[in-house]
């Protein structure tokens, strides 16, 4: 048997209020303190004895670079460093294999800097108006920028002492406001400039 309901006309619907049924939100947002990065930097793989860069102090900073939507988040790396010869920028971003690296790279040539140009593959341009050093390595990607003049072979051994399995294929360097040269990385003595 059914049981049958009458709807009548005079009884008003129970109004509830959403705010205390809705179910409960937690929000953990984790920001970054300069000065606790700071301290807790590990700056002994720039100063090696091999490396020599010198760094005297750094910290982590956040940016929306283009190479960051290829790399998780725990697999990129922003720095800003100080040294004897100066301050510079220094982003490292690890990839899953090389396939990855290579799509991430070639990604980001095609939409290069803030106006987002793209750069062609072993042609000399001007890529920033500062010095600028790009490692491409096996499974990952290192972009150094500063006011000053960079190290190419103190980045090569910072790359080869720190990541001795991922080597160094290609250097992408530039002076400021002169175009740059590439280079293919036959073994971490030799640099065999690239043809354009």
């Amino acid at each position: 048997m059914l049981g049958l309901m009458s709807c009548q006309a005079n009884q008003k619907p129970k109004v509830v209020n959403y705010e205390t049924i809705k179910p409960k939100m937690h929000k953990h947002e984790t920001s970054i303190d300069s000065t606790t990065a700071s301290s807790q930097l590990n700056l002994d793989p720039f100063n090696r004895d091999s490396v020599g860069l010198e760094v005297t102090e750094g910290t982590r900073y956040d940016t929306l670079h283009f190479l960051d939507r290829f790399a998780e988040h725990a697999k990129h790396t922003h720095l800003q460093l100080s040294s004897l010869q100066g301050s510079f920028r220094m982003s490292r971003w690890q990839f899953s294999d090389s396939i990855q690296r290579k799509n991430a790279l070639f990604n980001w040539l095609d939409h290069f800097g803030k106006n987002n140009r793209t750069i062609t593959w072993l042609k000399p341009t001007i890529l920033s108006s500062e010095f600028q050093l790009i490692l491409i390595n096996t499974r990952s990607i290192i972009e150094v920028t500063s006011s000053n003049n960079v190290s190419v072979r103190s980045w090569l051994n910072y790359q080869r002492f720190n990541y001795p399995k991922d080597s160094t294929r290609y250097i992408v360097q530039q002076k400021s406001n002169h175009v740059c040269r590439w280079f293919k990385v036959l073994n971490f003595k030799i640099l065999q400039e690239c043809p354009h």
